[in-house]
């Protein structure tokens, strides 16, 4: 993912979804900060093309990474989920 070649305000997934997420991905590389702001995204969605695709892979590795962390594991369990 080459975070320079995406606009600051940008629309990864196809569709719409009740709830949505926001996403905002802030990225510092060679000295330049990037932050890409998507709002309404889809849960789910399909990727709007190869660039989208790229952009929720990213997003992904870093979540599935913050997850796995030990200071995400030690946190205490959701006291209500989301249904």
């Amino acid at each position: 993912m080459n975070p320079a070649s995406y606009p600051d305000e940008y629309s990864p997934l196809k569709g719409s979804t009740i709830p949505s997420l926001m996403i905002i991905l802030t990225a510092t590389y060679n000295g330049v900060t990037k932050t890409i702001t998507c709002h309404s995204v889809p849960i789910g969605g399909e990727a709007v093309n190869e660039q989208g695709e790229a952009f929720m892979e990213v997003l992904h590795a870093i979540t599935k990474a913050i997850y796995a962390s030990d200071k995400w594991q030690a946190l205490p369990d959701y006291e209500f989920y989301y249904e």
